[in-house]
């Protein structure tokens, strides 16, 4: 009896305990609501008391990542019908044309781009055949080309086994022949996309949800080296440990991207939707310095020069990807500027692959900061007074090489052959700098330089001609200037420029006095950036 009651007493208590317990918890959530109303409220108060500063990145996304996973989804998925609150013409379409009706200026700009040629006659030639046969290879080219869904000749149905390719009712022909679009960029379920105003401070949201096709959602991210991530850095791997468009990490490793420099300062200064590259004259010329030593020490009758090209204005490989290739050539001229056959030299700076891609035969590219060094040397010829160094570049070197051999094989059609024949007359090379270096028996005369002096940490300006290969200026791009200007962020002067004002450049060199000669700058980390070769004249 005694066993069974001390059971019974056992069990009494714990039943107490149980229930104590249970109750205290049914008190606890019921103060659950009020206690999440007193934490948000502390929350709201503590965001009050920061500054707009310390807030955190304005816009719908607050890391990049996020957004270039929802962004760059490709195909970009369909807009689909445009929403009843689009009245105009314009609003509903998503042909450039009708977007330059309200941003002429961009439209003029993006006209004159590659991007607006993205769908060139080299490109549709080889993916026209595709369509048919392999739909998925030519949606592939396309989902950098031309990535709208209302791009797509055909477009995928059902999931899994059963998936199949058929007609895509959205196609529209003249908008994929468009190329890379202002949509492309803008547009995502008809909602317009851009980055925040000139003005906007910060941290400080500008998106609005009214007006012209329903508001703009603005983010910061557009102004971004992210941003073009998507189509300028393969995320497979390649031939020696490299993707096939590697740019976005060789521009990761530059000291431009220490320094904060984004693609876009320099592909699109000041907004601009040129996207100049290495088919425009200007921008590949401001990217390398070229610079000619003679070896005055070389034995008698024979010409030895030390030759560098430096990569001092491309924040990344020069070139960046496989299809241009860079020819050094050295030669001897005669007193009448004619070359002297048997004295070329030329050397060639690419990354050459095998036809299929799956091995690096060499790599000579220039990578950030760094320079090219080509040896010369030759018997001088009887007659020859100068030795003559010039920098080549074929663009689209591989791509005619590709083209030739697409053209002698069989299957293409009537349109494709066409279509690649005249991508190959279309080809374009361009000359760059050219610099002669004379021997010592020719006298040449040279106009009479000022003298100035240039000191650590202070401004020198100088009122008059002047001349110079490129002025730096990290925010916004490499001006390449001749006798005239040159604009900067902080620095408009025709026939007068103060060094080193602009971009806050701070000459490193010890005080000495310089005629013609070579400046070696440092930005305000004292990051070292290159030498530039500067003279002044009267």
């Amino acid at each position: 009896m005694k066993f069974f009651k001390a059971i019974k007493s056992s069990l009494k208590r714990r039943a107490l305990i149980f229930f104590a317990i249970a109750g205290l918890i049914v008190f606890l959530v019921s103060l659950l609501p009020a206690w999440q109303h007193l934490s948000l409220r502390t929350k709201s108060v503590r965001a009050a008391e920061v500054p707009a500063a310390k807030s955190p990145a304005a816009g719908k996304w607050k890391r990049w990542q996020g957004f270039m996973k929802e962004h760059w989804a490709t195909p970009i998925a369909s807009m689909g019908k445009a929403p009843a609150t689009y009245k105009s013409k314009e609003e509903r379409s998503l042909l450039p044309k009708d977007c330059g009706s309200c941003h002429p200026d961009q439209f003029e700009q993006w006209k004159t781009s590659l991007h607006a040629n993205a769908m060139s006659p080299g490109f549709y030639g080889q993916t026209i055949d595709m369509w048919p046969d392999n739909p998925e290879g030519g949606q592939g080219c396309n989902e950098c080309h031309a990535p709208l869904a209302e791009q797509q000749k055909k477009r995928l149905s059902g999931k899994g086994p059963l998936a199949g390719w058929e007609h895509n009712p959205a196609y529209i022909n003249e908008l994929e022949m468009a190329g890379l679009a202002c949509a492309a960029c803008h547009v995502r379920n008809w909602r317009v996309h851009g980055p925040p105003k000139k003005d906007t401070r910060p941290g400080v949201s500008d998106a609005t949800t009214s007006g012209k096709h329903g508001g703009v959602e603005r983010t910061p991210l557009f102004e971004r080296s992210e941003f073009c991530m998507k189509c300028h850095q393969f995320q497979s791997g390649g031939p020696n440990g490299k993707a096939i468009q590697n740019t976005y990490n060789e521009w990761k490793a530059s000291l431009w991207a220490a320094e904060g420099v984004q693609c876009q300062n320099c592909h699109m200064p000041k907004r601009q939707h040129l996207w100049r590259g290495i088919h425009d004259k200007d921008m590949t010329q401001g990217a390398v310095t070229l610079e000619v030593n003679l070896d005055e020490k070389a034995p008698k009758g024979v010409v030895a020069a030390k030759i560098v090209l430096t990569n001092t204005g491309a924040g990344h490989y020069f070139p960046t990807y496989i299809t241009p290739s860079v020819d050094v050539i050295a030669e001897l001229e005669d007193k009448n500027g004619r070359a002297i056959p048997g004295t070329r030299q030329i050397e060639i700076i690419e990354r050459k692959l095998s036809p299929d891609f799956s091995r690096e035969i060499y790599d000579t590219r220039i990578p950030p900061q760094k320079s090219f060094v080509m040896k010369y040397r030759r018997g001088r010829s009887p007659g020859a007074v100068r030795l003559r160094v010039r920098v080549h570049v074929r663009p689209d070197a591989f791509y005619l090489g590709f083209f030739n051999q697409v053209l002698q094989g069989r299957g293409l059609s009537k349109k494709g052959r066409a279509l690649l024949t005249e991508a190959k007359k279309a080809r374009r090379e361009l000359s760059l700098r050219h610099l002669r270096r004379p021997f010592r028996s020719e006298k040449i005369e040279t106009p009479a330089s000022p003298r100035r002096t240039f000191e650590p940490g202070r401004s020198v300006s100088y009122t008059g001609n002047i001349e110079f290969s490129e002025v730096p200026d990290l925010f916004h791009r490499t001006y390449p200037r001749g006798d005239a200007s040159c604009r900067s962020a902080s620095t408009s002067a025709p026939f007068g420029i103060s060094l080193p004002s602009i971009s806050s450049w701070i000459l490193s060199k010890k005080p000495r006095t310089w005629v013609s000669t070579r400046c070696s700058f440092r930005t305000r980390s004292r990051s070292p950036i290159s030498a530039y070769s500067i003279r002044f004249r009267s």
